[in-house]
């Protein structure tokens, strides 16, 4: 019988780098037995459009409802493994993905199964705070911090992952749902290709084909600089390029350094590391071995608070 497998994200865990390959390897996972539909780009997000609101989709394909049934009922007397992704899948606002309705398409199917790669939430909120900076200032770090701790989100982004699986185990089984460490992945055998390639049972790795721009961040510590200067507008692009070439020029030590400040990063732990530690043993029985690493903070990195009188000189001076 047919399978479906959904990769949710979650955002900013490599999800753009592997759309890519899944669409570059069509071919070599159809010989598989493996189908990665083609709806005109390298990632699903149209498949989500219509439940969380994201209007450039809807734009060229109003009716995603449409296109879940004639997925389900071009597969549904095959024995393929239908695999679709779209971080989208894991948004945490009240618009979310419907994951009852997806079930009910496919209750031909012999299985519905989600994978999610799940981050350390301190690197992963620096991560989303630099992706959120594209689009609008979101001001301080403090107040991502406060709104992180208070709600377990940040823009609708789980960062507690309890959260995130409540939201899932309140729609199907959490037996259906498989959680790998992003970071484990990326220093796997074949990278996160071929650790994702693997969760679908799959050995070996498609033809290798040029290596795809990712979602790349900037330093998050340059694009906070630049929205500082810029509030409440964007840091435009050459701003960030003119810190980013101070702080390689007068304070490379701080280039990699943490928005956060020592006493964010302890309230983060505080709030965090139990809740990990429950959330690991939750997942065992689908996810076995799975871990969060212990949030240790930056290594030694500069935090916020070390960015002096002198950095913000040396910005005032090249501009």
């Amino acid at each position: 019988m047919a399978r479906l497998v959904i990769h949710i994200g979650t955002h900013k865990t490599g999800t753009t780098f592997l759309q890519h390959k899944l669409a570059e390897a069509r071919p070599w996972l159809r010989e598989r037995g493996f189908v990665y539909p083609d709806f005109g780009s390298t990632a699903h997000h149209l498949l989500v459009a219509h439940w969380v609101g994201l209007k450039h989709e809807l734009a060229s394909r109003p009716d995603p409802v449409a296109v879940w049934k004639a997925l389900a009922a071009d597969h549904v007397g095959s024995d393929r493994t239908i695999v679709v992704s779209s971080e989208e899948f894991s948004r945490a606002t009240v618009n979310r993905p419907d994951f009852r309705a997806i079930r009910a398409w496919f209750d031909g199917f012999e299985s519905v199964r989600l994978i999610c790669y799940i981050r350390d939430q301190l690197s992963y909120l620096q991560s989303i705070y630099t992706e959120v900076s594209k689009v609008r200032n979101p001001g301080g770090p403090g107040a991502m911090v406060d709104e992180a701790i208070g709600t377990g989100m940040f823009t609708g982004v789980a960062v507690g992952y309890n959260l995130l699986a409540d939201i899932l185990a309140a729609q199907m089984p959490l037996g259906d749902v498989t959680f790998c460490n992003y970071q484990d992945a990326c220093g796997a055998d074949g990278g996160l290709l071929g650790h994702f390639l693997r969760q679908l049972g799959l050995e070996g790795e498609p033809p290798a084909t040029p290596v795809q721009r990712q979602n790349e961040s900037r330093a998050a510590v340059e694009v906070w600089i630049a929205n500082t200067i810029s509030a409440p507008a964007v840091a435009p692009a050459a701003l960030i390029e003119q810190v980013a070439q101070v702080l390689a020029q007068q304070f490379p030590a701080l280039r990699g350094g943490t928005i956060f400040t020592p006493d964010e990063i302890a309230r983060l732990q505080k709030r965090f590391e139990p809740a990990n530690r429950y959330f690991e043993t939750r997942v065992q029985p689908s996810s076995p071995g799975f871990r969060i690493p212990h949030l240790q903070g930056f290594a030694g990195r500069p935090p916020r608070d070390a960015i002096g009188p002198e950095v913000w000189d040396a910005v005032k001076a090249a501009l």
